[in-house]
C-alpha cells in the first residue's frame, strides 16, 4: 500500500470516526498474524458487514426503477451543472436535466470536485484459499466471517 492507499485509509478512520461507526485500525503485524502477509501496511476492519457485488447491486437498482426514472448506462457525461433548480448533464450525444440526480463513480469520485465531505469511498479487498485455514491463521477472523466449501 503506498502513501495514496494510506492517506485514503487515514480519510476513511476519519470518517468512521466521525459517523460514530464501530471499526478495528489493524497495522501490518496484526495483519501477517490473519492474511500471511506483509504486503499491506494497514487496514480498517468494521465488523457486521458485508462485500457486496458492486455491479450486481446497480444492476439491481436499475431493474427496480419506478416508471418516471430512467437510467442510462454507457454514456459519459462530459460536463455537469445546475440551472434553475435542475441538474443539467452534458453528454457527447446531448444533455439530460433532471431535479435530482444520483450519481454512480468508482472510489475516486472526489476527485472530481462534487459534494466534498459528503462522499464515503469504500475500497474492499477478499481473500479465498484453495482449502482449509490453519487453525492460527483463523483466529483473528470472527467465525461468522469464515465460509468454508
Amino acid at each position: 500500500m503506498g502513501e495514496r492507499g494510506l492517506n485514503f485509509l487515514e480519510h476513511h478512520e476519519r470518517l468512521l470516526k466521525d459517523f460514530g461507526y464501530p471499526y478495528q485500525r489493524l497495522e501490518r503485524d496484526a495483519l501477517v498474524l490473519c492474511l500471511g502477509t506483509r504486503h499491506y501496511a494497514a487496514a480498517i476492519y468494521t465488523a457486521n458487514t458485508a462485500l457486496m457485488q458492486p455491479g450486481a447491486l446497480v444492476r439491481g437498482l436499475g431493474q427496480m426503477l419506478p416508471a418516471n426514472a430512467e437510467h442510462y448506462e454507457h454514456t459519459p457525461v462530459v460536463n455537469l451543472s445546475r440551472h434553475g433548480g435542475k441538474w443539467c448533464a452534458t453528454t457527447p450525444e446531448g444533455e439530460l436535466r433532471a431535479t435530482k440526480l444520483l450519481l454512480g463513480s468508482n472510489i475516486y469520485f472526489k476527485e472530481f470536485g462534487f459534494l466534498k465531505h459528503r462522499v464515503l469511498p469504500v475500497m474492499t479487498f477478499a481473500s479465498m484459499t484453495r482449502g482449509p485455514l490453519q487453525t492460527r491463521k483463523c483466529a483473528c477472523f470472527p467465525q461468522h466471517r469464515i465460509i468454508s466449501g
